[in-house]
């Protein structure tokens, strides 16, 4: 099923022309010509089904939805993305990871994670046993996690997808956290094939 029937079908959402050609561009193999359009003309390119891009930035103001979207393409992206688990080891997981610059701002973006499985039959029955404090661990491989900014907390993780909420304030956690993120993660994401 593609990213944006599941988005509607089976979560029930509604995005704006904008919002679907972002989450394309994740998936460029979807993309629309409509859709390659608007990443024309927003983004200055079009993302290629050849070499789907490894880092996509979005920059949105105040109230413009983006933590209810970032929370959708996590859940989007575990439970479609057939890449997600490919060649996993038995016993390990393939995380998608929400980091937000405080453990408040975390704690929201799980919330709407948490809302949208488990208001979800379909997705729920997936689930390996009931959400942590952090987690949600689907019994197909994927753990999707939600973290604060910190390097340590995603030392040892093998991300598929990371996404960063509310990025211009990590520098306000830390002289480096931004850094320290990517440092944290760049090994394990090395690992794992088409990890964005």
């Amino acid at each position: 099923m593609k990213i944006l029937d599941f988005g509607r079908r089976v979560l029930g959402l509604a995005y704006s022309p904008l919002q679907e050609a972002v989450l394309l561009a994740t998936r460029p193999n979807e993309l629309t010509p409509e859709h390659a359009d608007l990443c024309e003309r927003w983004a200055g390119r079009v993302p290629s089904p050849d070499a789907p891009p490894s880092e996509v930035v979005v920059i949105t103001g105040r109230q413009s939805g983006k933590t209810g979207y970032v929370a959708a393409t996590l859940v989007l992206h575990a439970a479609l993305d057939p890449a997600t688990v490919e060649g996993l080891d038995p016993g390990y997981h393939r995380d998608v990871l929400l980091v937000a610059p405080t453990q408040r701002q975390a704690r929201i973006g799980y919330q709407r994670i948490r809302g949208l499985v488990m208001s979800n039959a379909e997705l729920r029955r997936y689930l390996k046993g009931p959400p942590t404090q952090h987690e949600l661990e689907f019994n197909f491989g994927v753990r999707i996690g939600v973290w604060a900014a910190k390097g340590a907390n995603l030392r040892g993780t093998q991300p598929r997808l990371l996404l960063l909420d509310e990025a211009c304030f990590l520098p306000a956690e830390g002289a480096r956290a931004d850094y320290d993120i990517i440092e944290a993660v760049r090994p394990g994401m090395a690992m794992v094939p088409g990890a964005q």
